[in-house]
């Protein structure tokens, strides 16, 4: 295959990375940076992908020339994708006439704006849908083997987006900002089109006669095998954050792993193709060694981070050692699996282009539910160990779906293989040592932990001589508040001074609840008569119990107190409040505070209760009103100080 189709694939999933990254960048504007602004980006770039898919599938047989055709739809996303990074800023201003009436309602407003960039972000995604299936008919024709031609591209195109994922957070988005990163991202698509259009392709293949039977047996394991692998992706990245802080940084580590096992999986199976060794019993050994490698991967995890424990304090590196042994060997064989199933499923659909379409959609609408039933299903409701334990077990049934040649027990002993390792699934290890673990990062006794949808959430004891002295709130691997003496006094000061400067406090905002030290000391203000607390974390309200087991004494009984666990409550728009106590979040978790993030979580934060607030740390407000005094928030640097004190409701 020549070096300038290589290119023109990876220069397709490399554009096609770094508008994803400066999309969700942009989108956080809009919604905030939050689930909201991530599941919108995600979702519609899977969801258009899916519709590409799909169009693929109508028109494959159709399209005279697929190579001109694959060059359009490359320019399409491209520049739609370009016209997208240059209006987002404006989208205010565009769609203000269509949003004005629902500015008092919330909950609709919100559901718009989500609608609206939805829409927009799914017409370049669906035009990238539409590439790979487009460009199977004639390669297949060049090469003579469909197997070798779907795992090379399929391959190179995913290594081109492992590029884009690192680019885009490394340097582009740093050194150019969104909108030249946007360019950039045009350009690789625009080269891709170019390339395209010059090659002289000869795209007449004749149809061959084929074996329809197993067909649907071959989409449903598809289907399964894109849900089970973004699942995992998704209880991957919520472990890993156990034992790393979150940032943009690690996360981008994480999918650029992933990402580059998979296009290391299609290239090994192309080779394996052109060597007539990829089969039925192929895909069956991978979608098996997946299921054992989940077990064997969180079985000797524990042993793993003793070995590589004098490496933490270098934090890249750990982070690039742990990704690669927990979700590499998986992601390598989810690629030989998927480039398996497309040379199967071609010895029973005759034309390369729909069979490349259909099992593309198949896999994308398999990875959009996947990827949301671990988010909101599987977490939530079985934990990580049990959703690993869950995942593996599909592999295995994708083993045992799959058709082929052999019948009987001989094709079953890929999927019986797996149940033996499945048998040995280390039960316990998350109450066990991984539990001790957290109790030796922060040094006190696990009294309480639950793995919510957002995040993990700690509550430790720290005791002397058998006796507790204070209790620590932790959130996966990060300390969020206590409450001992000196971080009492810290936070309840973000209510005792502004009451003691302000004439009359009456009606009160309070950002992020925490251990409650700060929703206490405005609990005891007399004179206050509205409370509302909005925090993200439904699971930290929830467990407030563990440090104020007095209802009495509880801030969160209190009748003024009205509780909104963003973004699924928000006080009502349009309220003036005399004092609105909140923390800035630390953005870089561990490293500081990284100003234009904070920024940026401020904003989105305060969105979600119905108030887009002004933030210009280059000015204060012209007429004050009593909030948190500069002093107050020292530790977190002068430009965020400026930030959060610029912060007032109009």
């Amino acid at each position: 295959m020549s070096y300038a189709i290589t290119a023109m694939f990876f220069l397709s999933g490399l554009g096609a990375l770094v508008f994803e990254n400066v999309w969700f960048s942009q989108a956080g504007l809009i919604v905030g940076n939050s689930v909201w602004s991530a599941a919108l980006v995600v979702g519609a770039f899977m969801a258009g992908l899916a519709l590409g898919n799909g169009a693929a599938v109508l028109v494959a047989g159709r399209v005279r020339n697929p190579v001109r055709a694959y060059a359009a739809m490359e320019a399409v996303a491209a520049l739609s994708g370009a016209l997208l990074v240059a209006g987002f800023p404006f989208f205010s201003v565009v769609f203000h006439p269509l949003l004005a009436p629902f500015l008092e309602a919330p909950a609709t407003l919100n559901a718009l704006k989500l609608a609206i960039a939805f829409g927009l972000m799914v017409i370049p995604a669906t035009a990238l849908g539409t590439t790979l299936p487009l460009l199977a008919k004639p390669l297949e024709s060049l090469t003579g083997n469909y197997g070798y031609a779907l795992g090379h591209l399929y391959g190179v195109n995913t290594l081109g987006a492992v590029a884009g994922a690192l680019l885009a957070e490394l340097w582009l988005i740093p050194a150019l900002g969104l909108r030249n990163s946007g360019l950039v991202a045009a350009a690789c698509g625009l080269s891709a089109a170019a390339i395209a259009w010059r090659l002289p392709f000869d795209t007449k293949l004749e149809t061959r006669a084929v074996s329809p039977a197993g067909g649907k047996r071959i989409l449903l394991a598809a289907f399964l095998a894109g849900g089970v692998l973004l699942a995992l992706e998704v209880a991957w990245f919520r472990f890993l954050l156990l034992f790393q802080d979150g940032t943009t940084l690690i996360f981008a580590v994480m999918l650029a792993v992933v990402l580059g096992g998979i296009g290391l999986g299609g290239i090994v199976a192309s080779g394996l193709s052109r060597r007539g060794w990829l089969s039925a019993g192929t895909a069956r050994a991978a979608a098996a060694g997946a299921a054992a490698t989940i077990v064997a991967t969180y079985a000797a995890f524990d042993a793993v981070l003793r070995l590589l424990a004098p490496l933490q304090p270098q934090f890249l590196v750990f982070a690039v050692l742990l990704s690669l042994l927990l979700m590499a060997p998986v992601a390598l064989l989810s690629g030989v699996l998927f480039t398996a199933l497309g040379a199967e499923l071609r010895r029973r659909i005759g034309d390369a282009g729909t069979t490349t379409g259909v099992l593309t959609l198949a896999n994308t609408l398999g990875a959009v539910l996947g990827s949301l039933a671990a988010a909101f299903v599987l977490l939530p409701a079985l934990g990580m160990e049990r959703s690993f334990f869950l995942l593996a077990l599909l592999y295995g049934a994708i083993a045992l779906l799959i058709p082929g040649h052999l019948s009987g027990w001989r094709a079953a002993r890929p999927a019986l293989a797996a149940a033996m390792v499945l048998a040995l699934f280390p039960f316990g290890t998350m109450t066990g040592s991984i539990h001790r673990r957290m109790e030796q990062h922060f040094g006190g006794r696990l009294v309480a932990a639950r793995e919510g949808m957002v995040e993990t959430v700690f509550y430790l004891s720290h005791e002397f001589l058998g006796e507790p002295l204070f209790h620590r709130l932790a959130t996966n691997s990060y300390s969020m508040a206590s409450t001992a003496i000196g971080a009492q006094r810290y936070m309840k000061l973000f209510a005792y001074l502004p009451a003691a400067l302000h004439p009359r406090i009456e009606r009160v905002l309070l950002i992020c609840f925490g251990v409650g030290a700060t929703a206490s000391a405005i609990t005891d203000l007399p004179e206050v008569r509205e409370i509302d607390v909005v925090d993200v974390s439904r699971d930290i309200l929830e467990m407030s119990d563990i440090v104020h087991p007095d209802p009495r004494r509880h801030p969160l009984r209190d009748p003024r107190v009205r509780v909104f666990p963003a973004p699924e409550g928000a006080p009502e728009p349009g309220r003036d409040r005399d004092l609105l106590a909140a923390r800035a979040p630390a953005a870089r978790v561990g490293g500081g505070v990284d100003h234009p993030r904070v920024l940026r979580r401020v904003r989105g934060l305060l969105a979600l209760v119905g108030r887009q607030p002004r933030l210009d740390p280059r000015r204060q407000p012209r007429r004050p009103r009593a909030g948190v005094a500069g002093a107050f928030l020292a530790p977190m640097g002068a430009q965020a100080r400026q930030a959060v004190a610029a912060l007032r409701h109009r």
